[in-house]
Protein backbone atom coordinates (compact mmCIF):
# COMPACT_ATOMS: atom_id res chain seq x y z
CA UNK A 1 0.00 0.00 0.00
CA UNK A 2 3.03 2.36 0.90
CA UNK A 3 4.99 1.87 -2.58
CA UNK A 4 1.64 2.55 -4.82
CA UNK A 5 1.09 5.32 -2.19
CA UNK A 6 4.72 6.50 -3.35
CA UNK A 7 4.76 5.67 -6.68
CA UNK A 8 1.35 7.67 -7.45
CA UNK A 9 3.17 10.63 -5.31
CA UNK A 10 6.13 10.16 -7.25
CA UNK A 11 4.36 10.30 -10.49
CA UNK A 12 2.48 13.33 -9.55
CA UNK A 13 5.21 15.34 -8.41
CA UNK A 14 7.17 14.67 -11.75
CA UNK A 15 4.20 16.29 -13.71
CA UNK A 16 3.97 19.16 -11.70
CA UNK A 17 6.76 20.64 -13.26
CA UNK A 18 3.88 22.76 -15.38
CA UNK A 19 2.10 24.05 -12.21
CA UNK A 20 2.80 27.25 -10.70
CA UNK A 21 6.08 27.06 -8.92
CA UNK A 22 4.65 28.41 -5.66
CA UNK A 23 1.93 25.34 -5.65
CA UNK A 24 4.56 23.02 -6.77
CA UNK A 25 7.19 23.89 -3.81
CA UNK A 26 4.28 23.56 -0.92
CA UNK A 27 3.40 19.81 -2.31
CA UNK A 28 6.74 19.20 -2.79
CA UNK A 29 7.40 19.73 0.74
CA UNK A 30 4.29 18.16 2.06
CA UNK A 31 4.91 15.05 0.42
CA UNK A 32 8.20 14.80 1.11
CA UNK A 33 7.90 14.34 4.61
CA UNK A 34 10.71 16.10 5.74
CA UNK A 35 8.83 18.45 7.90
CA UNK A 36 7.73 15.18 9.61
CA UNK A 37 11.27 14.17 10.16
CA UNK A 38 12.35 17.87 11.73
CA UNK A 39 9.19 17.60 13.93
CA UNK A 40 10.22 13.98 15.45
CA UNK A 41 13.89 14.82 15.80
CA UNK A 42 12.93 17.85 17.65
CA UNK A 43 11.07 15.98 20.00
CA UNK A 44 13.17 13.45 19.89
CA UNK A 45 15.66 16.24 21.62
CA UNK A 46 13.59 17.96 24.10
CA UNK A 47 12.79 13.93 25.63
CA UNK A 48 16.64 13.45 25.30
CA UNK A 49 17.00 16.97 27.23
CA UNK A 50 14.88 16.27 30.08
CA UNK A 51 16.31 12.90 30.61
CA UNK A 52 19.64 14.32 30.70
CA UNK A 53 18.17 17.26 33.36
CA UNK A 54 16.61 14.56 35.38
CA UNK A 55 19.75 12.21 35.13
CA UNK A 56 22.26 15.37 36.34
CA UNK A 57 19.73 16.15 38.81
CA UNK A 58 19.89 12.47 40.26
CA UNK A 59 23.56 12.29 39.99
CA UNK A 60 24.63 15.77 41.73
CA UNK A 61 24.61 16.29 45.17
CA UNK A 62 21.42 16.59 46.25
CA UNK A 63 21.09 12.91 44.08
CA UNK A 64 20.09 10.83 47.18
CA UNK A 65 17.90 13.66 48.83
CA UNK A 66 15.87 13.47 45.23
CA UNK A 67 15.59 9.70 45.00
CA UNK A 68 14.09 9.86 48.86
CA UNK A 69 11.44 12.20 47.65
CA UNK A 70 10.33 10.91 44.61
CA UNK A 71 9.90 7.30 46.54
CA UNK A 72 8.30 8.79 49.46
CA UNK A 73 5.57 10.71 46.32
CA UNK A 74 5.21 6.90 44.65
CA UNK A 75 4.72 5.86 47.97
CA UNK A 76 2.10 8.46 48.89
CA UNK A 77 0.16 8.05 45.68
CA UNK A 78 -0.19 4.10 45.82
CA UNK A 79 -1.11 4.40 49.23
CA UNK A 80 -3.83 6.61 48.21
CA UNK A 81 -4.77 4.41 45.38
CA UNK A 82 -4.62 1.20 47.86
CA UNK A 83 -6.93 2.51 50.41
CA UNK A 84 -9.42 3.70 47.69
CA UNK A 85 -8.81 7.32 47.91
Amino acid sequence: MFLALAVVLGYGLRRMAGWPPMLAVWFERVFSLGWCYALVRRIYGLFGRGVLRISRLLEGDGGLLWALVLLALLISVFGAYATGG
